[in-house]
């Protein structure tokens, strides 16, 4: 199970299949070891019930507390190259004490 502590991105048709697709962003709970964090992606079109293990994307953290997932979104092309991007946070990427973090940008297609 997810922890509750993340994000929700819907993308829209990041995959041009003309269906809305949706990110899920957990940096902690059983899907987010050590609090690494993970990003789930759903293709659409889906159903009421979706489990963790349905992705068909999943995009896990950079190591201990660097907590990935706890901001996700998308649905822009943020990049420049005409396709809908993801874009996640992970607070504690730096490795260190001042939770610099990071902004990453997982191009989509």
């Amino acid at each position: 199970m997810l922890g509750g502590n993340g994000g929700l991105g819907p993308l829209g048709d990041i995959d041009g299949d003309g269906n809305d697709d949706l990110v899920l962003g957990s940096y902690s709970g059983s899907w987010a070891a050590n609090s690494d964090g993970v990003s789930l992606l759903f293709y659409g079109p889906m159903g009421a019930v979706q489990e963790p293990e349905d992705a068909d994307a999943i995009f896990t953290g950079y190591g201990p507390d660097a907590m990935w997932g706890l901001g996700v979104g998308g649905g822009r092309d943020i990049d420049g190259d005409g396709i809908k991007d993801l874009w996640g946070t992970a607070l504690g990427a730096s490795g260190d004490t001042k939770r610099a973090g990071r902004f990453l940008i997982v191009s989509g297609g």
